[in-house]
């Protein structure tokens, strides 16, 4: 990366104090890109069905990303820390765009939670990590379909239409 970015090493280490401070960096301009571009999935869709779409893609590009999935592999403790946990960014990104996307249904008038927003958003991020990473986590294989319908599931469950 040094040599990449025309510095020395010495200078890396200087700017970046530790490494899982640049992995998390890492991790979370991955996200915010894919982020981004999930919104058009839900396209033509209201609620809970808009919701599942978005996350759908969200799942897929997640399971197909290169770089997130070598990390898993090769150091799931450290991926799992800086994907699922408060020492890494990229949690509290997942759960901020799921609250933003269950608000927007919510004013629409498309979706009347029965449980308070954060819990909630919480709750689809919890269930979403425990597919897509269960490679690392439980030697299981990343199930997109199950982590689809688990979260249609509970948001069906948890509101009032």
């Amino acid at each position: 990366m040094a040599q990449d970015l025309g510095v020395s090493r010495m200078t890396v280490h200087r700017k970046i104090k530790r490494r899982d401070d640049l992995l998390g960096a890492a991790m979370l301009y991955i996200s915010q890109f894919m982020l981004q571009t999930v919104m058009e999935a839900g396209e033509n869709k209201v609620g809970v069905e808009r919701i599942g779409a978005i996350t759908r893609r969200l799942f897929e590009l997640v399971s197909l990303n290169k770089p997130l999935r070598f990390l898993l592999t090769n150091e799931p403790e450290c991926a799992l820390r800086l994907l699922t946990t408060k020492q890494g960014p990229v949690q509290a990104q997942f759960i901020l765009f799921v609250e933003a996307l269950l608000d927007i249904e919510i004013k629409e008038g498309h979706l009347h939670p029965t449980m308070d927003l954060h819990t909630l958003a919480y709750l689809l991020v919890r269930i979403g990590e425990s597919f897509m990473y269960s490679d690392a986590i439980a030697d299981q294989p990343v199930d997109i379909d199950q982590a689809h319908k688990c979260i249609v599931d509970v948001l069906r469950t948890q509101v009032v239409v």
